[in-house]
């Protein structure tokens, strides 16, 4: 086993006594486990993103050599811009080259409706099969199996989303049978409950998978599952030779954070492997709260057969990982090998203690680069780390702007960032505002919708020499909004107001009600005749009598779309059709137009 340094010196013990509050002194190597992020993909990514970079960015240190996922990676399974986040804080461990595997939890699919087609477009099996750790796939990655090889030990980590049945038992039976000799860890999204049930803590899932497939394969030593709000471990024990004696102890847990505030806080959930003494030791870890374990419960004194644990983070479990040296004798076949010549050409350096960052600047796109770093201390000591492999980006993406007046951590933090990565809603030119609470201005909202539907020509406009073509008034030469108002008028997207006496008014400084934003999302998504306001998706809204009659049709489509949502009040949901749309209101239904499919980049 190697030593690795603790993420508190204070607080190591020694490995007789570790009582779970840093991490074991000695192992081998290290899992990750997290699970139900669907409230950082709904509302809080930078947590998501944050969480994944810092296994990302303490791999070497901690030995972290796998991530498992147990669903419910979104928590809306119709909103793209949650799997636009789960898709964004996911790849930061695709891009670093960390092993890791997903499932689809019950928010994933539509629950029992088999809704897969997010799933399947943004984590199917496309993205894992070129992987060398991926086995195969089970329906395009509902189901999936890792084939992973450390310090001797082999393991299989096999995966499937909700919900399981007589196909899914089968297929995951015959790859434990394909590798007998791999020691298996079964991950699901639904198995183990955290309250007491007639079948101990498992769930019905739990207790036809035990009888159906963990009991009939003895490689089996684990369980993980997520879904239940806590952490709970219940052991089973089974008679894998027929001889009367339970012989084979398999540990069921169920890790679930997100209950805790903004999502879960970043807890994860670590499996430190000591394959020398037999052992697998738990606890948990969030890098935002720079706290070790969500609950503080005391490891227990046994694990053995029979054991049922509540509110349980930190554990010491007993796995028969001893083999002889027979058996770790591997033959391998490799399609291709490589070689690097390490040189000594000095990037460049940086002084300090604890975290220390370099920059290395003048890259080309699309090359392969490599580097390790020289570490002396003023003692003359000095180590080095392994060599770090790197491919730069094609093309840099434009950075998405920070605006002063927005707090990202709030219902509309998501929305503002997903349109403003789009380019659709740049903020004030010359300020870093975006204008929260500002109200939406039909010359504004005609630029937005421009900009999605000619982008090349909206990124050398130039309103200096822009002339009005759209005959009426209300619209003017050589304004910032003169071209997309010729082009929403022209595309019948917006046809002006009718005034009193019988003019038509683009009216470009006038403020865009909510019904009037709906009409014309409606107008540019759907041609003449789509709109079918068949049936009544109003009625959930107490103020659905107070839509106007000419936006009736179109508020009623737009709801049955998802598009229209509503405010959440003590005696229900409002609509506020006449009101003002704010800004970061309208932000938030153009990123659910992109997430329903109405609009998309052109």
């Amino acid at each position: 086993s190697v030593s690795l340094q603790s993420l508190d010196e204070a607080g190591q013990t020694t490995q007789s006594s570790w009582d779970g509050t840093g991490i074991p002194e000695n192992y081998d190597f290290s899992f990750a486990w997290e699970t139900d992020t669907q409230y950082y993909a709904e509302s809080f990514p930078y947590h998501y993103d944050n969480m994944n970079q810092w296994i990302v960015d303490n791999a070497q240190r901690l030995g972290i050599r796998y991530v498992m996922h147990t669903g419910d990676i979104v928590d809306d399974v119709d909103m793209g811009g949650e799997w636009v986040n789960a898709d964004h804080s996911m790849k930061i461990l695709d891009d670093a080259g960390i092993p890791n595997g997903v499932l689809a939890g019950n928010h994933d699919v539509y629950a029992g409706m088999e809704g897969y087609g997010n799933y399947w477009k943004y984590f199917g099996e496309d993205r894992y099969s070129g992987n060398p750790w991926y086995g195969g796939s089970y329906k395009n990655n509902l189901g999936h199996y890792d084939l992973l090889s450390e310090n001797g030990q082999d393991f299989l980590v096999l995966y499937m989303s909700w919900d399981i049945y007589t196909d899914e038992i089968n297929w995951m039976n015959e790859v434990l049978a394909q590798y007998p000799d791999r020691k298996a860890i079964i991950c699901l999204h639904r198995y183990t409950n955290v309250k007491e049930t007639d079948a101990g803590l498992l769930d019905y899932t739990g207790k036809l998978l035990q009888e159906e497939v963990v009991a009939k394969n003895p490689n089996v030593f684990a369980v993980l599952n997520g879904h239940y709000h806590g952490s709970s471990i219940e052991t089973s024990a089974f008679d894998d030779n027929g001889d009367g004696v339970n012989e084979r102890t398999v540990y069921q847990i169920c890790t679930d954070y997100q209950s805790d505030p903004e999502g879960g806080s970043e807890y994860l959930k670590f499996l430190y492997f000591d394959l020398k003494n037999n052992k697998v030791y738990l606890n948990s870890y969030s890098p935002y709260r720079d706290d070790f374990n969500y609950y503080d419960t005391a490891k227990q004194s046994s694990y053995a057969a029979g054991a049922q644990y509540l509110n349980q983070d930190i554990m010491e479990l007993d796995v028969p990982f001893t083999k002889s040296a027979d058996d770790l004798k591997k033959s391998l076949t490799t399609s291709a090998i490589g070689a690097s010549v390490e040189s000594a050409t000095e990037i460049g350096a940086a002084t300090g203690s604890g975290d220390v960052s370099f920059t290395w600047k003048g890259l080309t796109p699309s090359t392969k680069y490599g580097w390790y770093a020289l570490v002396t201390n003023d003692k003359g000591g000095v180590t080095r780390t392994a060599v770090q492999e790197f491919t730069t980006e094609a093309a840099s993406e434009p950075a998405v702007p920070t605006f002063t007046d927005v707090d990202y951590s709030l219902w509309y933090g998501p929305a503002v960032t997903f349109v403003a990565g789009k380019g659709l809603m740049t903020g004030y030119t010359g300020t870093t505002l975006f204008g929260v609470g500002d109200t939406l201005t039909r010359g504004q909202l005609a630029t937005i919708l421009w900009r999605n539907a000619c982008p090349d020509e909206a990124a050398s406009y130039d309103p200096t020499n822009a002339k009005d073509e759209t005959g009426i008034a209300g619209s003017a030469d050589g304004m910032y909004y003169t071209a997309a108002a010729n082009w929403a008028v022209k595309k019948g997207v917006m046809t002006g107001f009718i005034r009193d006496d019988g003019s038509a008014d683009f009216a470009a400084n006038e403020n865009v009600t909510f019904e009037q934003l709906v009409t014309v999302l409606a107008r540019l998504t759907a041609k003449s005749g789509d709109i079918d306001a068949a049936g009544d998706n109003l009625s959930v809204f107490l103020d659905a009598s107070s839509v106007s009659d000419w936006a009736k049709k179109y508020v009623n489509w737009a709801a049955g779309q998802g598009l229209v949502k509503g405010y959440d009040t003590d005696a229900g949901q409002v609509l506020a059709p006449g009101e003002d749309v704010a800004r970061e209101r309208a932000a938030m239904v153009l990123q659910r137009a992109f997430g329903v499919g109405l609009l998309t980049s052109r």
